[in-house]
């Protein structure tokens, strides 16, 4: 009986306007939270394209604008990981070379080698038997095949 007297009594109405203002406080800040997971991704992936951007600018200059090139990358591992990863790199330089046709094969004369990993490019180039025919000292190289 002691702690039912200790504990102050407030009016319905007062708990009701304050659950309200609660409420409404908790509300205001959700909209921030959705707000900002909208715009967040989208200014990273520009940010990206940026940095992607200044990436293949020397290899804009050199490459044909128009035409049908490859693409060799750092192999995605086989767990699947980095396929996503991949996927992004490759893509990215399909926006960024536009008009110039990416292809994701080594079959055309010219290829865009895009490697983060110096090894993954010394074995790319071994294993397809490839010639750097430009380096442009950023982990992007022009690439052709052996012997043609």
């Amino acid at each position: 009986m002691e702690q039912a007297a200790l504990r102050p009594r407030w009016p319905q109405r007062v708990r009701i306007g304050l659950a309200l203002v609660l409420a409404l406080l908790l509300l205001s800040q959700l909209a921030v939270i959705i707000s900002l997971a909208r715009t967040l991704p989208s200014a990273m992936a520009t940010e990206g394209m940026a940095r992607y951007e200044k990436r293949y600018a020397e290899a804009r200059k050199v490459l044909p604008r128009s035409g049908v090139i490859g693409y060799v990358g750092d192999p995605p591992d086989s767990g699947g990981v980095t396929q996503g990863l991949y996927q992004r790199r490759y893509h990215s330089a399909e926006y960024i070379l536009a008009p110039l046709v990416i292809s994701d094969s080594i079959e055309p004369d010219l290829i865009l080698g895009n490697f983060f990993n110096p090894h993954a490019m010394e074995k790319a180039i071994a294993e397809h038997k490839l010639v750097v025919v430009h380096d442009f000292r950023n982990g992007v190289f022009i690439l052709r095949k052996a012997g043609s």
